[in-house]
């Protein structure tokens, strides 16, 4: 289990009135209950929270499938795998669905690059709303965008340090390596911010 997810939800019952031992047993307990004897593993694979678990369970079976002889190994290790498969579907359709889709990420346990991933690409498609309305052609826009500063704009490290300080820090570090995507988004923030004054 992510220990990141766990230690949230045990601030989330102590801010909900527990009192942190009680909040920190009952964690516990929900531990114990996914950590129990495993009979069937397609079944508690379909059961797994995070993806992180997923992934994990997934490339077990992927080594033991590679190491099996026999075939009904095989599709025994093919089903799981499947199976991590649809869960990881499954909890990534349902993140996209919820109203904030990079806190459900971060909940399910991502890791930090790939929610800072799928911001980027929300974020482009904001932008691209947004430019949109501005009623400009796409070479003005590249035009303007081009003249703004590459820094990244205070409001973005605001939205990015609501959900956590680490995407901060990685976003900077895609911009001191001169990532495109992240100088774009920059720009287009500048001059979404500086058409709007």
């Amino acid at each position: 289990m992510n220990p990141r997810v766990k230690a949230r939800k045990i601030v989330e019952l102590v801010k909900g009135g527990m009192s942190v031992e009680e909040a920190s047993l009952q964690v516990l307990e929900e531990i114990a209950e996914e950590f129990g004897p495993i009979t069937d593993r397609v079944e508690w694979i379909k059961g797994l929270k995070t993806l992180d678990e997923l992934r994990r369970a997934k490339k077990s079976a992927h080594g033991k499938k590679s190491k099996a002889v026999s075939e009904e190994k095989k599709a025994k290790y093919q089903a799981e795998i499947e199976a991590a498969d649809m869960r990881m579907n499954e909890l990534i359709a349902r993140s996209s669905k919820e109203a904030d889709p990079i806190k459900s990420l971060i909940e399910l346990g991502e890791s930090p690059r790939v929610v800072l991933h799928n911001w980027i690409r929300g974020k482009e498609e904001e932008l691209r709303e947004k430019l949109g309305t501005l009623g400009l052609s796409k070479n003005r826009i590249k035009a303007l965008a081009a003249d703004q500063p590459a820094q990244t704009p205070p409001s973005i490290q605001e939205e990015l340090r609501q959900y956590d300080e680490a995407l901060v820090d990685l976003y900077e570090q895609r911009l001191e390596r001169c990532d495109q995507g992240v100088i774009a988004i920059n720009r287009k923030t500048r001059l979404i911010e500086s058409s709007s004054k």
